[in-house]
């Protein structure tokens, strides 16, 4: 894995032929356009030079947009670990805070700059700042937010859309994110900021900023308790039992959301939505492990279907690393 101030470096060359002011005049990792907009701004991670300017363009005047790049080359996708793009969320957000108020903002982003999008949604969140909406395009997400969630596939786009697949998403949604919206929009994956499909794009994401109502925030109360950590090192597939408590009353409608997430380098998260185990002695949940040995971290985060994540910041907080093993 390379270093960040590597990263930084070849990003700041992707960058010098893009569209828009640079904000951050000492990394230029920056752009602004349509800077004399009156709306609270859209922040955006790109993968390509072309795609802010159209984007910029569709939207109109009134819509500032805040262009950001994802790791795309600068990274081996195939190889690269979850935590660079965690790394360069948090710079990036570091630079936001610094030159933006953001006291209302949305953020999205399309295929590898989706899932930089969602940890800057999170860290924004975290910070206080009002993110209305988080938009992925062209990805499916695996970490939920407290907030509303507008997804967008194309409707030739075998790879990326679920539904393409025959997979049904949607009780995972309903877990992940306070309000969900799904939109199956023309064209195959990379054609989206093209002349003829980006008004299609923009129409949707102005829509959105202009009518959808303010989700329900998350609470910030003490979420779920685990009772006691699992093993140290478990063995692949196992099935974990995990003790929890919580201040809140738990309740047949309550589930949880878990995500494995991978250390290792080119590994992919694992999620799932689980029942609570309801006793008089108290509740459990019971999940099986991941298949591919490894260290992973484990987070559980306690959802009601159509509300999202109950107390996503305190759940956001409890992290289980563990090694996965083939024998124990």
């Amino acid at each position: 894995m390379i270093s960040l101030d590597r990263k930084i470096k070849l990003l700041q060359n992707f960058l010098l032929k893009w569209d828009g002011e640079v904000v951050d005049t000492d990394e230029r990792l920056i752009r602004l356009l349509n800077k004399d907009g009156t709306r609270p701004p859209l922040i955006w991670c790109f993968n390509a030079e072309q795609e802010p300017a159209a984007l910029a363009k569709a939207l109109g005047p009134d819509q500032p947009l805040i262009a950001l790049r994802s790791l795309n080359i600068v990274s081996d996708f195939k190889k690269k670990a979850i935590a660079e793009d965690t790394e360069i969320a948090q710079h990036y957000v570091k630079g936001l805070l610094k030159h933006f108020d953001l006291s209302r903002c949305w953020v999205g982003g399309n295929c590898q700059g989706a899932t930089v999008a969602a940890e800057i949604a999170a860290l924004l969140l975290t910070e206080g700042k009002d993110v209305a909406a988080y938009f992925c395009l062209e990805w499916t997400p695996f970490m939920p937010l407290p907030t509303r969630c507008v997804l967008l596939f194309g409707e030739t786009s075998e790879e990326y859309n679920p539904f393409l697949r025959g997979e049904d998403p949607w009780p995972q949604w309903r877990s992940m994110f306070a309000s969900a919206r799904c939109e199956i929009i023309p064209g195959g994956h990379g054609t989206y900021f093209s002349e003829n499909s980006v008004d299609n794009l923009a129409s949707i994401l102005t829509e959105e900023m202009s009518t959808a109502p303010k989700p329900p925030a998350s609470s910030q109360e003490t979420g779920l308790i685990w009772s006691k950590d699992p093993s140290d090192v478990v063995h692949v597939n196992q099935r974990i039992d995990i003790e929890v408590t919580s201040p809140e009353k738990l309740s047949a409608e309550t589930t949880i959301y878990a995500v494995w997430i991978p250390l290792m380098p080119g590994g992919v998260q694992k999620t799932g939505v689980y029942e609570l185990q309801i006793e008089q002695g108290g509740c459990s949940v019971s999940l099986p492990a991941p298949e591919e040995p490894g260290n992973w971290t484990l987070q559980l985060f306690l959802c009601r279907t159509e509300q999202g994540p109950q107390s996503w910041q305190s759940d956001l907080l409890q992290v289980w690393p563990t090694e996965l093993v083939s024998d124990l």
